[in-house]
Order: structure tokens, then sequence, then C-alpha cells
């Protein structure tokens, strides 16, 4: 087993804008609303039980004053507190293949005021832009073509962040070599224009990771879930799930690590 494999975990905590723009916005109920903050407390206490650091990527609309419910103030100051990194997961949970590059600015801009400007990170919603043209990837799902917006492609997204000051990014695509089987990590991790890219994630905690952490030789692993989905018994982020990833992960072979720590 190669040891001092490195483990990043990051939270993509939607809040209840994330909720009403996500791609199945209509399951989306009050409920969901405490649900998610309940289970952000619940995490955090299990992180703290098995001494784990982990990345919280937040909707800078959460951030803001707002009525109770819709406020995650409280679970940001409790992360904070918990010496977790804080990234910004845009304003109000944005595809960013569609925004003009006045919009992407705006949102990232407003985001990193709200959370605070210590912020370093970005991760996508919806894991968009997946198009990276000068690397080889294209999805139809980015608005690249027509009408030939900046902004549904990952490097001029990556232009943006310089100017705004953040210093790296997770992105959800693959590469040609992934799609025929020649590259099979999790993760890459490398810089592109000063920027610390983050490259492909595995979203849940159920055995194919585990074994996959365990395994194989790759020095970068990158593990996301959503806070909401702690409760949904049946889903691989559930807590039944990340409990018994931590349990078997959490040794001196592994460093759960900060995405910030990569940029220096």
């Amino acid at each position: 087993m190669q040891k001092n494999k490195k483990i990043i975990l990051i939270f993509d905590l939607d809040g209840p804008i994330g909720h009403i723009n996500s791609t199945y916005p209509y399951n989306f109920g009050f409920s969901t609303i405490l649900k998610e903050k309940k289970n952000v407390s619940e995490i955090l206490e299990i992180l703290k039980f098995y001494k784990v650091s982990a990345t919280f990527a937040i909707t800078g609309f959460s951030a803001e004053k707002t009525v109770d419910a819709f406020e995650l103030k409280n679970e940001i100051k409790e992360i904070n507190r918990f010496g977790h990194e804080i990234a910004s997961h845009s304003w109000k949970h944005e595809n960013f293949s569609k925004l003009t590059l006045n919009q992407a600015h705006r949102s990232l801009a407003r985001s990193k005021k709200i959370l605070s400007s210590n912020v370093v990170g970005f991760v996508p919603p919806h894991n968009r832009p997946m198009t990276w043209l000068s690397k080889g990837r294209f999805s139809l799902g980015d608005n690249r073509i027509f009408p030939f917006r900046k902004t549904g492609d990952i490097s001029g997204i990556i232009n943006i962040l310089r100017k705004e000051k953040f210093k790296w990014i997770r992105i959800s695509n693959n590469s040609i070599f992934k799609k025929i089987g020649l590259d099979k990590k999790i993760t890459n991790v490398y810089k592109h224009k000063d920027v610390t890219v983050i490259d492909g994630h595995y979203c849940g905690f159920d055995e194919f990771i585990i074994n996959k952490i365990v395994n194989s030789n790759n020095n970068y692993f990158c593990v996301s879930a959503h806070p909401l989905f702690l409760s949904y018994e049946k889903k691989i982020e559930s807590k039944k799930y990340l409990v018994e990833f931590l349990d078997k992960l959490t040794n001196k072979n592994f460093s759960f690590i900060l995405p910030k720590s990569l940029i220096k």
C-alpha cells in the first residue's frame, strides 16, 4: 500500500438558493432547508470525531442577511470554528456555461465578498462547464458553440478566477484518455495559469472509492458529497457510507488535506 495518499474531501453546500436553482429543483421544500442545516451540524461532529479536515463549497447567498430559515450564517461560523476550508459555490448556484463574462465576475466577486476575502477556491455548480477545448474536452451540455461564451470553457473560467484572486478550482470532465480508459485516475492535480486545478472527483463514499484509494498508486483523490444527502439512507453520500469511509481511511497511510494547502 502506498503511504501518504492525499484525500481532498469537499461538501457542496448548496443552501436553499442552490436547491431552487439545481438540476432537479422540484423536490425542494421547507423541510429540505431544515434537513440540510441539521446535517451540516452532524457532519461537523463526525469530522471532529475522526479529526478530519474538509472543504465546504458554499453559495454566497447563504451567507447574506435574509430570513432565518434561508441563512446559513451560523453553520458557516461553525465550519470556520472547526478549522475547515470554505470555498465559493458561486453566488446563487448558477450554471456558469450559460453566464456572460460580467455575470460570472459578479457572481464570484459577490460570493467571495460575503463569504470571506480569504476564500481562494471555487467549485462550479452543476459541474459546469466541462468543456476545455485546448485540452480536447467538449460537452454538449455547455453553452459553448453559441453564442460563443468564454464562460462555456474552463480556460475562460480560470481567467476570471485569476482576476478575482481565486487560487484553485475543482472541475469535472473526462479527457479523451479517460474516455478510452488510458487514464484511470479519479483525480489529477496540476497548475494552469497559476491556478491549482483539482481535475476529477468521485461523489459518494461507497466501497468503489474506498478500494480505489486503498489499492491504486495514485497520489490524490477528491471525494465530494452534498450535506443534504447525509440523511438519505440509500444514497452513497449518506451518514452510513460517510462513517464507513472514515473508519477505513483515517489512519497513518492517508492524509486528509485542504485544497488551499496545494497552492503554496
